[in-house]
């Protein structure tokens, strides 16, 4: 009895002999990384705009831009540190395969253990968006891209790794023979599965540098358009399907409302009718932008609308423009603009025909109004609003009101996510997570 439990105990203890020796390798394995010390602009084609200042957030590269020509391109300085025991190579397969229409090259290939260098990371939008005389404005949104560095030892094991998993090995097969030796043969072939595994796992060293980027491409063939007479508020000018007037937004109505910008409002012209509203629009009309949509498609009984030509990169107002569409079902809004935009409220109010609306475009750091955005919108079923910034929105009452149908809806952070589940009115059934 007693031999018996000396036994078992000598089993333990060489068991968490090997499970303790075992461990630095596998915390070497899973605890490496490449530390991202700092980012900074280094050089730029003349159409890029930087939205916001590339930034390190959680260890991840932050990027926030806009290109306009196939060409164009952004370069950043990135200090990286490699803070594993192992040199890294950087996986060439993940950058040759483009992200859409957007490229991505550094110039450094390999970081040695614990060095310090300065990458130089380059963007360039090398594919159009589109066929066609015009490109419609397209948001590259991706999760994550990551730049992946691997190690050599991946291919050949480290042979100091090698002798000392050879040694733990033996000890643990004496061990195992010498205690109970019926049971050693099935024991002797579980640890020959796991040798060939060990080196692999403990030395598959891969490292990412993570980029999470909001790049817009976005090249669009201006539609300048005409107009003859006396530059007044309130003139009138009718192009295709659609009537604009100078310094002057849609009412609800058959009126318009006077405005101090600079600029037209627009709006369709037969809101009656049943044929699509398809028409090109005037991105500018003698050299004055659009400033305003505001009710521009309101109560309208068209059932497709094709805006990926509207330039709205001036549009301040944007409130009503899609409310009380009946027959739409679908609705593609990828092309807008909205850097902008400051007023979003009753945008899609009452739709009730809407099934999905992806906002993932929309860039709404300047809206302070998204007072009942939705409201009324009892088909739609899911909402993505994940680039939706609420920094400065003050109002959200009753954004979701009556959106019964609503179960999936996506926020870009906690803190958005948080204004819209505490928008007044809210149904319990619409829950912003963040995507």
């Amino acid at each position: 009895m007693l031999e018996d439990r000396i036994g078992d105990l000598m089993k333990k203890v060489f068991t968490i002999l090997l499970m303790l020796l075992l461990l630095p390798l596998m915390v070497n394995a899973s605890g490496s990384n490449i530390e991202l010390k700092d980012i900074s602009l280094n050089e730029k084609s003349s159409n890029v705009e930087e939205v916001t200042p590339a930034s390190i957030v959680d260890g991840k590269i932050k990027l926030d831009f806009k290109m306009y020509e196939v060409g164009d391109y952004i370069e950043y300085k990135v200090k990286v540190k490699n803070t594993t025991s192992e040199l890294l190579e950087l996986d060439k397969s993940s950058l040759l395969a483009s992200v859409n229409y957007i490229k991505y090259s550094v110039d450094i290939n390999t970081l040695n253990s614990g060095e310090e260098k300065e990458i130089l990371l380059r963007i360039t939008y090398q594919n159009k968006v589109a066929d066609g005389d015009y490109f419609s404005a397209k948001y590259i949104n991706q999760d994550k891209i990551p730049l992946k560095y691997i190690s050599p030892s991946m291919i050949n094991p480290p042979t100091s790794n090698n002798l000392l998993i050879i040694v733990l090995v033996s000890l643990f097969l004496v061990g195992t023979i010498v205690l109970d030796y019926k049971k050693a043969t099935s024991k002797i072939m579980i640890l020959i599965l796991g040798i060939s595994l060990i080196p692999f796992t403990t030395s598959a060293l891969t490292e990412e540098i993570i980029i999470e980027p909001n790049i817009m491409i976005r090249k669009v063939k201006p539609t300048a358009c005409t107009y003859s007479g006396s530059l007044v508020q309130g003139a009138e000018f009718t192009e295709g399907q659609y009537t604009y007037r100078y310094k002057q937004e849609k009412s609800p109505g058959t009126g318009w409302y006077d405005i101090t910008s600079d600029g037209w409002g627009v709006a369709l012209t037969d809101k009656s009718s049943t044929d699509d509203a398809t028409s090109t629009l005037c991105s500018t009309i003698n050299d004055k932008p659009i400033v305003s949509t505001r009710n521009m498609f309101m109560n309208s009984n068209t059932s497709k609308i094709d805006i990926s030509s509207f330039d709205t990169s001036n549009v301040v107002n944007m409130s009503y423009m899609f409310a009380v569409l009946s027959n739409v079902v679908e609705l593609d809004v990828s092309s807008l603009d909205t850097s902008n935009v400051i007023y979003m409220n009753e945008m899609f109010n009452a739709s009730n025909a809407l099934t999905s609306l992806d906002l993932s475009t929309f860039d709404t750091s300047k809206v302070t109004d998204m007072k009942a955005m939705f409201f009324g919108c009892s088909s739609l079923t899911s909402l993505d609003f994940s680039r939706a910034d609420t920094s400065k929105v003050t109002d959200t009452d009753q954004m979701f009101n009556s959106c019964s149908s609503l179960t999936t809806a996506y926020g870009r952070s906690q803190a958005d996510c948080d204004k819209f589940n505490n928008s007044i009115d809210k149904p319990s059934n619409v829950n912003f997570v963040i995507k």
